[in-house]
């Protein structure tokens, strides 16, 4: 899976379930892979987390597509692969289409 482009814009602690929360901007891959051919993902490591627990889903900076996170469990992981959902059709985006202009602010919650 290759890593996804992000920078780390804030980090908020959160007391209730000892979380914390990262707000990141993510910027769509060059030639992005499907999921199904493991797509991008974020690594809980490189955002400064152990383990992430939830990333709340985006839409792209210019509306056109949302950016879903796919976590198939429901215990903490180390990496979430990103899903491009084309609004207008509702089909993932499709394999090797640059999607590099466009952004979206994500959230992690992790620890």
């Amino acid at each position: 899976m290759p890593a996804a482009n992000v920078t780390v814009i804030n980090k908020v602690w959160a007391h209730a379930g000892q979380l914390e929360g990262v707000v990141l901007d993510y910027v769509g891959p060059a030639a992005y892979v499907q999921v199904a051919g493991a797509g991008e993902s974020i690594s809980a490591s490189v955002i400064g987390l152990k383990n992430i627990f939830h990333v709340g889903p985006a839409l792209s900076s210019d509306a056109l597509d949302i950016i879903y996170p796919i976590i198939l469990t429901n215990k903490p992981v180390s990496s979430v692969e990103l899903l491009w959902i084309v609004l207008a059709t509702a089909v993932e985006v499709a394999t090797d289409v640059d999607l590099s202009a466009k952004r979206a602010r994500l959230m992690v919650w992790g620890n």
